[in-house]
């Protein structure tokens, strides 16, 4: 596990009395953890928030999972200092992952506060009003159970690393657990509600964040912008949305064979280490192995015959280059931290727009085993902020 320093801006919140809602008024950037893991003698990367419930100034490191549904965090009566006093419970859950973790529990009504490392007793950088969260009694993982009332609170138990699930999806949930940030209220003369997350390129150590509350003038800044797929109006302040947030074209291409569609589902998940499909459209002769054949190129576009935003050829590296396939009726591109690793991307609930820009260049080993033309893209990108900006002038 890689510590990271506090990076960027110090902003301003304000927090309400009683049970009311903390209510940002302006942008607060909260650093990331970078953790490292290995398969096949290749890193491959997972990324991890520092949090605490209720009143508890203990705070442990949560994955950060911009495809999950809501904050799940392991809880025991006597073994959980990272939860603060008792919090009012609710329905019971039931939560799976494509990982195989499966989280058992009750709804619980608490604080969450976010901070930049795991120091006991530090100042948090966030700390919400009253949110929905997961209140986990249990997390198993097929017949292994990974935490219960016994378990040490010294040892993580999802992946060595972590005490449960940060999730931030912007899909309707199946219970009242939902992504956390969309439960703050924003000052919206000042700020735009949603958040930006910044991964950092593949093999950096450090400068991974995520940015709650968007400056008014950032949303105008992003190379690309895709509207967000399925709005549903739930009631509450803000939209639900498809998981798959956004719908691009998409190209796998060989030599002697192509697969295209205009309109593929992309889940942008920072929990998923390397890219997925989906489908059971795939041709056979782009297969290999349950993965794309090494030596496809995958292309996504805006539309078809548009220059591609992102490209990466297939190769055996997981958490890089390896792309796996699923059998799904219904078809969609998991992308992956790959993805985040080489973007930094917008999450705009309140105005239902997801953003896009290209971080710096990626390391040349990292270059080298994606095949990705991230050169082109930077000088493309930067053209077409040049151009917005001189229409706005």
């Amino acid at each position: 596990m890689k510590n990271l320093a506090v990076a960027g801006l110090l902003a301003l919140f304000t927090i309400s009395a009683g049970h009311s809602q903390t209510t940002i008024s302006a942008p607060i950037i909260i650093p990331l953890e970078i953790v490292t893991m290995e398969t096949d003698g290749l890193p491959y990367y997972k990324y991890g928030i520092w949090a605490s419930l209720g009143d508890s100034e203990t705070p442990r490191l949560f994955e950060f999972d911009t495809g999950g549904d809501g904050f799940y965090a392991a809880w025991g009566e006597e073994n959980s200092p990272w939860w603060g006093g008792p919090a009012p419970r609710g329905d019971a859950f039931l939560q799976k992952y494509g990982s195989g973790n499966t989280y058992t529990g009750y709804a619980a009504t608490t604080t969450v506060s976010l901070f930049a490392s795991g120091a006991a007793h530090g100042t948090a950088l966030l700390t919400s009003g009253e949110v929905a969260v997961g209140q986990s009694s249990k997390i198993v993982n097929g017949s292994d159970t990974l935490w219960d009332s016994h378990s040490s609170p010294d040892v993580p138990p999802v992946q060595g690393h972590f005490y449960g699930d940060f999730g931030l999806s912007l899909k309707a949930s199946t219970n009242s657990i939902s992504n956390i940030f969309t439960q703050l209220n924003y000052d919206t003369n000042s700020v735009v509600a949603g958040f930006i997350v910044k991964a950092a390129p593949y093999g950096t150590t450090n400068g991974a964040t995520v940015q709650v509350g968007i400056r008014p003038e950032q949303t105008n800044d992003f190379a690309f912008k895709f509207k967000m797929e399925g709005a549903t109006d739930n009631g509450g302040t803000y939209s639900n949305y498809s998981a798959e947030l956004i719908k691009v074209a998409l190209a796998l291409s060989s030599s002697n064979s192509i697969y295209s569609t205009n309109k593929m589902g992309i889940n942008l998940d920072t929990g998923n280490p390397t890219p997925g499909f989906h489908t059971d459209d795939i041709p056979p002769d782009l297969l290999s192995g349950g993965g794309i054949d090494p030596g496809v190129l995958l292309q996504l576009m805006q539309s078809e015959g548009e220059s591609p935003f992102f490209q990466l050829l297939a190769g055996t590296n997981y958490g890089i280059d390896y792309m796996y396939v699923e059998s799904k009726n219904h078809p969609y591109l998991n992308i992956g931290a790959p993805f985040f690793q080489q973007y930094e991307v917008m999450f705009d609930f309140q105005n239902g727009w997801v953003g896009i820009n290209p971080l710096v260049v990626p390391e040349a080993r990292q270059a080298a085993l994606m095949g990705v033309a991230v050169i082109g893209f930077i000088l493309f990108a930067a053209g077409r902020r040049v151009y917005r900006r001189l229409r706005r002038n």
